[in-house]
């Protein structure tokens, strides 16, 4: 069921197109005794399903899907610090989805339930962020996770100086490893602003412009040869 879900909730352009090709490798019936079907260890303590719709509790209950989230993304900084960056944020995805479950709160909600929807959510952008694009290898698959969720978090969340600069620091990475060298730079300029201190995000911006420059020095060679 999870690879379907999977399936069914992968990203798409214009005419329903999925953004990269879904391939069915293999297929057919699993043996009883396929390791794939057993529970084990691998799930690293998450009894909950992939994916909100497959699960027995009752999300539709706020303060159940928040419970879910939080047990989730506490399993995914677990998995992030031993270093299994792939499970983590597959797992800050999952407690992300649940999240969602509840895009507005019921009125009648209480400001304690909403503050910890928010104080949740906004970690759970950015460190998804992180592991996207610290995941080995790099791709665009998931740079993209990183650019749709630190644009999440810029957009309609309040963050702080520092969140904001750890948000677009973020996404200029992920366009790094989109190529997209020009919006990489803007994000890292207006980052720069804000933390103008933080070597990090400078050192970004001076790697970025150097690659700007050999681009544009690449470009004028081949242009010269059109015409040598």
């Amino acid at each position: 069921m999870f690879l379907v879900r999977q399936i069914e909730n992968y990203p798409t352009s214009s005419g329903d197109i999925p953004t990269s090709p879904v391939i069915i490798a293999d297929s057919g019936v699993l043996s009883p005794d396929d390791p794939s079907l057993a529970e084990s260890a691998v799930n690293n303590g998450d009894v909950y399903e992939d994916y909100p719709d497959d699960e027995d509790r009752d999300v539709q209950k706020s303060e159940i899907a928040l419970d879910i989230a939080k047990a989730v993304r506490e399993i995914g900084n677990k998995l992030f610090k031993e270093g299994k960056i792939e499970e983590a944020l597959s797992k800050y995805q999952k407690s992300i989805r649940y999240l969602d479950v509840h895009p507005v709160l019921p009125e009648d909600a209480l400001p304690e339930l909403k503050d910890s929807y928010d104080a949740l959510l906004a970690p759970l952008l950015l460190n998804s962020a992180l592991a996207a694009i610290r995941s080995q290898p790099l791709s665009s698959q998931n740079a993209d996770i990183a650019i749709k969720n630190t644009t999440r978090a810029l957009d309609r969340l309040e963050l702080n100086a520092a969140d904001k600069a750890k948000a677009l620091y973020r996404r200029a990475l992920a366009k790094v490893i989109k190529k997209d060298e020009d919006e990489a730079e803007r994000d890292l300029i207006e980052a720069s602003k804000l933390v103008p201190e933080d070597g990090a995000i400078a050192g970004e911006l001076a790697k970025v412009r150097q690659q700007k420059k050999e681009k544009r020095e690449k470009e004028k060679k081949a242009f010269k040869k059109l015409f040598a």
